[in-house]
């Protein structure tokens, strides 16, 4: 009997009451899958939409930085938090180009590349004028020719633009030399400086092309005849071009040669100052028009155009 007592007080002993259950604190609930314990009030509890965004935006890096073997501790961030933190504080949307490989390995010029080395053959119309005698008034020589050039440009980056994480040249400048003809045995060499500035960032983009030089005579053929090399006056040519890309370009310009008339020269050395003015195409060998008009060219005005 007492055995049976007992028994029905330990029994008792192990139930509490109803209202002491009601009274006691929340316990706590842990989830399957990780583990985090979550107090059970908190899911009465009101939720910040700005607080969401940002954890669904954590789950969403630490998910990618799982895949890409980084630890989930550190912060790494998509594409689309980038955007989205760009638009919180109002700044301008990160341009993401397809940039694509330039032709031809910079030997066409591009906006996308660094230095370029290039070959240019230039045609043009030209209008020659010669100083004749100087003791007789506007004793000046003129007729209608051609002009063809053949050049090597170095373009150096001058000022770039980045947009992106890609960097645009805007500005080349560099040196250049080559050999300028015309008709008869008439043939200049040239030193000096080129340019081209870029309007676009593609292939296609318009530049503006500019040139300077100083001339010199490296042949010429006078009214005798033929003549070699021999003493030559500096001269200087320049020109202004409006190219479609780095394939071709329309230029106008001028070239003036200096006049070689002094005592200590002889009289059979003597040469007199001549200019010209012209107007052509000038573009990149490589794709191989300009360099076939040029030679075309040349024969037909030394066929073709005697000089005075």
């Amino acid at each position: 009997m007492s055995v049976t007592v007992l028994f029905i007080a330990a029994l008792a002993l192990g139930f509490a009451p109803a209202d002491e259950l009601l009274s006691q604190e929340p316990q706590t609930i842990q989830e399957p899958q990780g583990n985090t314990v979550v107090p059970a009030s908190a899911a009465t509890s009101p939720v910040n939409a700005a607080d969401v965004e940002d954890v669904e935006a954590e789950q969403g890096t630490s998910s990618l930085a799982l895949t890409a073997g980084v630890s989930p501790r550190q912060h790494v961030y998509t594409l689309e938090d980038l955007d989205r933190l760009r638009a919180r504080y109002g700044i301008d949307p990160d341009p993401r180009e397809d940039v694509k490989a330039p032709d031809f390995r910079c030997l066409v010029p591009d906006p996308r590349c660094g230095f370029t080395v290039e070959l240019v053959a230039t045609t043009a119309y030209a209008y020659r004028i010669r100083q004749g005698d100087i003791s007789v008034s506007d004793d000046n020589q003129r007729w209608h020719s051609g002009r063809i050039a053949y050049d090597f440009w170095l373009d150096l980056p001058a000022v770039v633009a980045i947009r992106g994480n890609t960097k645009f040249t805007r500005l080349t400048l560099g040196p250049k030399g080559g050999v300028i003809a015309s008709d008869s045995d008439d043939l200049w060499g040239n030193v000096g400086l080129a340019g081209r500035y870029w309007f676009g960032r593609g292939a296609w983009s318009p530049a503006l092309e500019f040139t300077t030089a100083l001339t010199f005579r490296l042949r010429e053929q006078d009214r005798q005849g033929s003549r070699g090399p021999g003493r030559s006056p500096l001269g200087i040519a320049a020109d202004l071009g409006f190219s479609v890309g780095g394939w071709g370009a329309l230029v106008v310009g001028a070239q003036y040669d200096g006049s070689l008339v002094r005592d200590d020269v002889p009289a059979a050395m003597w040469r007199s100052a001549a200019a010209q003015f012209f107007v052509g195409f000038r573009g990149n060998i490589l794709w191989g028009l300009p360099a076939i008009s040029a030679v075309g060219t040349h024969a037909a005005v030394r066929r073709r155009v005697t000089a005075p």
